[in-house]
């Protein structure tokens, strides 16, 4: 279930997010709404798309993946892996 989560003014002066695609940005945003609360959620790129993305039609899941990328790569603003299940996951680390 999603949760209530408030941005704080400070994101939009972040050195760290100002390194990615104002997509990846608006990803990383949405995905707070939908982490539980440690935190994390499958990686599953075209289900997350469909939640972010569903009124957006012509943002794929490809997209997605990609700005998935770019946050890990951010100074680790997220961490993608694969969980002893053997299933994928995503962490927000911030």
């Amino acid at each position: 279930m999603a949760r209530i989560r408030s941005l704080k003014p400070e994101a939009f002066e972040s050195e760290t997010l100002a390194k990615v695609s104002v997509d990846a940005e608006r990803t990383l945003f949405g995905l707070t709404t939908i982490v539980d609360d440690r935190g994390r959620l499958a990686d599953k790129p075209a289900q997350i798309n469909g939640n972010l993305w569903s009124m957006r039609g012509d943002h794929t899941a490809a997209d997605l993946d990609g700005e998935l990328e770019q946050l890990v790569k951010a100074d680790g603003l997220l961490c993608r892996y694969t969980g002893c299940d053997g299933k994928r996951y995503i962490h927000l680390v911030t």
